[in-house]
Order: C-alpha cells, then structure tokens, then sequence
C-alpha cells in the first residue's frame, strides 16, 4: 500500500520524549502561537472529551489517566506530523525557508526550540 512516510519512528520518538519534557501546557501554548485555529479545535475537543469521560462515573484518577493517554495520543500525533512537514520544507528550500519568514516559531520562540 503507498504511503507518503514524512513521519518517521524517530519524529514520533522525539515528540514523545519533548512532551514528557516540557509538558501538555506548553505544548499547547505553542499550537495557540503557531495554529490558533487548530489549537481551539483541540482544545474544545479535549475538554468535550474530558467531560463526556467523566460522566461515565468511573473513579476520578482512572478518567485523569485515561484522559492523559488521549491527550498525548493528540499531542504526539500533531507535533509528528508538524516536524514532518517543516523537515519537508527544509529539503525542498534549504536554508532560503528562515528567509522566507525569519519569525518563524521554531526559531524565534526559545520557550519551544525544534529539536532535530
């Protein structure tokens, strides 16, 4: 079956490893930065999620566990796929991409550096 395979185990890897790191909060604020549109989505979508969760009258700690794992699922998911296209970017434009947008997040944010 053909695949675009921009993902790659290691992407995963390191957006797993950089959540356990930093966190869903600053995970989140940087999606609010980079893809507002995106961010309210998911965060509307999460907090759906959370509560419909909740409801289902299963003990506190196991829902908040539960609730972690789609999270990161979510997270992992977005941050691979977003180190996915920018390193596509990067092969198709090399070193003219920071001069099309030398703001770029990545680069001007130091709360959130890319990792590679």
């Amino acid at each position: 079956m053909p695949t675009d395979q921009h993902v790659t185990s290691r992407m995963v890897l390191e957006a797993q490893l950089e959540l356990e790191r930093r966190g869903a909060d600053a995970f989140m604020r940087h999606l609010e930065k980079t893809e507002p549109e995106l961010a309210n989505f998911v965060l509307e979508s999460l907090s759906l999620i959370y509560q419909k969760m909740s409801n289902l009258g299963g003990a506190p700690q196991k829902t908040r566990k539960a609730f972690g794992h789609v999270q990161t699922l979510l997270i992992v998911s977005i941050e691979s796929l977003r180190r996915a296209h920018l390193e596509l970017w990067e092969k198709q434009m090399g070193p003219a991409l920071g001069q099309l947008d030398p703001d770029q997040p990545e680069r001007a944010d130091p709360e959130f550096p890319r990792q590679s």
